[in-house]
């Protein structure tokens, strides 16, 4: 469709001027251009003005644009545009394109999901491919402004999948020091990704681990990493996951190759959050294995096991019931970080406006076993964890300030939110 045709000899080439509209073959692209121009013989559509190129998933303004009717393919420079997303859009620019029936790959480009004109944050990429509903990015900077602040030699990501994207969060703990996290998935082929999961703390504990997962069915994920403490201590572990709408059954185990002598294994099944009495409700079960040396050769752990109970009377409002038996063994778990006994939970979210929030979490143990502090063994009633803190959400950044009143220090927690 155009306002104006002029046709070329007899071989029905011909120029169309004026809001011209055309359907590529089978191929699901629409352009909308003000000049094509179609040369018959060859089978090539050019239009050497700014083309709109509309498909299920995506929208580009591309500079100029020539498509090849015979092979289904195109190509074109100066590439602005969106594809849909989850939750938000993503906003792509790039130097050139080239585009089949469902993949288009852009180069020198430029990925955010940040609308503002100026980004908060954006990923720079030699090359990014869009395969149906799978993006897959080469030599990837990310930018926090206009400055590098993370490199990855590729990544990709899933659009309909926001768990999915990247994770990049810097928090400060007086006890911890400086503590940096990132998780990244990249797809090798259609089942299979490449993990990295990297913490570090400056003044604690450091685990940075690489991996692969494979999806066994739509359903059931296994995921294998090998990690290292930063100290010489190398680490396998092994999960196995099941999840569907109402049901998530996870078996883990975890076993050191070197360095301190580590084994832990573990089984926990948990039914979702289901409409009940009063609100939301979830229950889980939980057990587990927990087996270490310390340094002068003593090995602690145990065996424990038990269910949660968690009660939303409103969204922003979490009640909980943890109960913890334990089995066999001293039951000294030390730094697991395992609270036996009855522990009463709490997490209450309190919306100030649309930028800012209170929130009030914490863990009580009652009638517990005395647990391992460190310097000794703490009374059977106390705080496990106790947070006051204010956050800022905007549409690309989660900051939190808080007060730790157990460890009696203050944090501080900025997150980049793809």
């Amino acid at each position: 469709m155009a306002a104006h045709i002029n046709y070329s000899g007899n071989d029905d080439s011909f120029e169309a001027i004026g809001n011209v509209i055309v359907n590529v073959n089978n191929s699901g692209l629409q352009l909308e251009t003000e000049r094509l121009l179609y040369v018959k013989d060859q089978g090539i559509i050019t239009a050497p003005d700014k083309v709109k190129v509309i498909s299920d998933q995506a929208v580009f303004t591309i500079g100029s644009f020539t498509y090849d009717l015979e092979n289904d393919m195109g190509s074109g420079n100066s590439i602005e545009g969106t594809v849909a997303g989850e939750e938000r859009d993503y906003h792509i620019t790039g130097k050139s394109v080239a585009i089949t029936e469902s993949i288009n790959t852009i180069s020198d480009t430029q990925v955010t999901r940040c609308p503002r004109p100026k980004p908060e944050y954006y990923l720079k990429a030699a090359q990014v491919t869009i395969d149906n509903d799978r993006v897959r990015l080469s030599k990837v900077v990310i930018y926090i402004g206009v400055v590098p602040v993370f490199y990855l030699p590729v990544f990709s990501f899933q659009m309909n999948k926001k768990w999915d994207l990247p994770i990049i969060q810097l928090d400060y703990d007086q006890i911890k020091g400086i503590i940096f996290k990132t998780k990244t998935s990249s797809s090798l082929n259609q089942k299979t990704n490449f993990h990295t999961d990297i913490y570090i703390e400056s003044l604690g504990s450091s685990d940075v681990g690489v991996g692969f997962g494979y999806e066994i069915t739509d359903n059931l994920v296994e995921r294998v990493m090998l990690s290292n403490d930063l100290k010489g201590t190398w680490k396998i572990k092994d999960d196995l996951s099941y999840n569907t709408k109402n049901i998530s059954i996870v078996a883990d185990g975890l076993m050191s190759l070197t360095g301190i002598e580590e084994r832990q294994l573990g089984l926990s099944i948990t039914r979702k959050y289901w409409e009940g009495w009063g609100g939301r409700w979830q229950l889980g079960l939980l057990g587990r294995y927990l087996s270490k040396r310390s340094t002068s050769g003593t090995e602690y752990g145990g065996i424990y096991a038990g269910y949660r109970l968690d009660y939303k009377p409103v969204d922003n409002l979490t009640l909980g019931l943890l109960r913890l038996d334990t089995y066999s063994g001293p039951s000294d778990y030390r730094d697991f970080e395992v609270y036996p006994g009855l522990n009463l939970i709490y997490d209450w979210n309190i919306p100030l406006n649309t930028n800012f929030s209170l929130n009030f979490s914490g863990v009580y143990n009652v009638m517990g076993a005395p647990i391992w502090t460190g310097g000794g063994y703490s009374d059977p009633q106390y705080w496990v964890h106790q947070d006051f803190k204010l956050s800022y959400k905007s549409c690309c950044w989660l900051v939190n300030l808080g007060w730790d009143n157990v460890a009696k220090s203050w944090t501080i927690g900025p997150a980049l939110t793809f």
